[in-house]
């Protein structure tokens, strides 16, 4: 059983880092913590949008980290649920929810969450993963059991999650992925059956307040109330806790492909002035998750605008900065041609005086020579 758990570790490894939420004993953690326990988010460039694409491909049929983690899965499987550790079960289940399998995970999860014994937070944690991945009829009981998560005890240790990773993470689902599923539910209660997504509204997670719903939740506008490129108003930044970014990041590893996280996080990627990367996960939102939001559209929008505005300067720069560039080229040929044609002319003059001295030496010994002849 120790040799699968490592051999299955290796092949993790491999993979890719920590995703909290769907918890997996072998995997690291994303992200940096400061003395203050706040995330660093994860830069975007090279790093979040490349675990982003991993997460979904994983989702893929036929891809190469499908087939891992389908390997993964059988492996796993070959021993009945009740001989695996809690480590064995947890992996078996978080690699079901990345390959979106949530009724597998659901009729292995049931039965042992009726046992006291084995219902820990961790069952129902994925439970509450499976649910919600089955559609916007089970959200209710997607939230339902991730409030059972709140009666039980956080883990302590788990895989190679330090203490330090772990009180984030729990900060992380508790204070804002807990009202953000229930948020969802609340969506499904008032509005039952098939809703107009072109409608639908930011998430409203920041800030978190007691219970468990924001009064005044933070609104992506600037100081009159319109919607800007690159800022919003001093107020609404200030509802934001210092890691708003990382905590959307993870919260879209547990849910890749969730539009509206998408969405949220490109908002807060604005907010902070990362404006091109706002509109790249705009862009994704339209048209890889195909989310077509009004209010998105109209954002995306006017980012669309401000990044060409933006190209458009940095192409004048880049005209202006060549053009400076030849001419100090042309300058300094200038320059060389007129130090080249100033060492010419002294070279001539040089030469030439010369040349008049030595035409006036022959003469002269000319002369010598001829007096001579006739003195003699």
């Amino acid at each position: 059983m120790a040799i699968r758990m490592i051999a299955l570790g290796i092949v993790l490894l491999w993979v890719s880092g920590s995703r909290a939420g769907i918890y997996q004993p072998s995997q690291g953690f994303d992200f940096e913590l400061n003395d203050q326990g706040y995330a660093t988010p994860i830069q975007f460039n090279n790093g979040f949008d490349g675990i982003y694409k991993e997460l979904r491909d994983i989702m893929r049929p036929g891809s190469p980290l499908n087939q891992k983690y389908t390997q993964r899965v059988q492996e796993l499987s070959r021993e009945p649920i009740s001989k695996l550790t809690s480590d064995e079960l947890a992996e078996l289940t978080a690699s079901l929810l990345r390959l979106n399998r949530p009724n597998e995970v659901l009729s292995k999860l049931q039965v042992i969450s009726r046992d006291p014994r084995k219902g820990d937070y961790l069952v129902y944690n994925h439970m509450a993963h499976a649910f919600y991945m089955r559609g916007a009829d089970e959200l209710i009981h997607a939230y339902r059991h991730q409030m059972i998560t709140k009666t039980l005890p956080f883990p302590k240790k788990f895989g190679r999650l330090s203490e330090k990773e772990l009180a984030w993470l729990k900060r992380v689902e508790l204070d804002y992925y807990l009202p953000w599923m229930g948020y969802r539910a609340d969506e499904v209660r008032r509005s039952p059956g098939l809703r107009d997504i072109s409608k639908d509204q930011i998430d409203p997670i920041f800030p978190t307040a007691p219970p468990l719903k924001n009064t005044e939740p933070v609104q992506f506008i600037d100081e009159n109330g319109g919607y800007s490129a690159g800022k919003i108003a001093p107020q609404e930044m200030a509802k934001l806790p210092p890691d708003a970014i990382a905590i959307v990041q993870q919260m879209l590893m547990w849910h890749p492909s969730d539009p509206r996280l998408c969405w949220l996080l490109a908002e807060l990627y604005n907010a902070h002035g990362q404006v091109e990367t706002a509109l790249k996960m705009m862009d994704d939102c339209s048209f890889s998750l195909g989310y077509l939001n009004d209010t998105m559209k109209q954002h995306r929008r006017v980012l669309r605008d401000h990044v060409e505005s933006l190209y458009a300067e940095r192409e004048t720069q880049r005209k202006e900065e060549e053009a400076k560039k030849q001419a100090e080229i042309d300058a300094e040929n200038a320059r060389l041609l007129a130090e080249r044609r100033e060492r010419i002319w002294i070279i001539s003059i040089v030469i030439g005086f010369g040349l008049v001295v030595a035409i006036f030496q022959i003469r002269v010994i000319y002369q010598r020579v001829q007096r001579w002849r006739r003195a003699n």
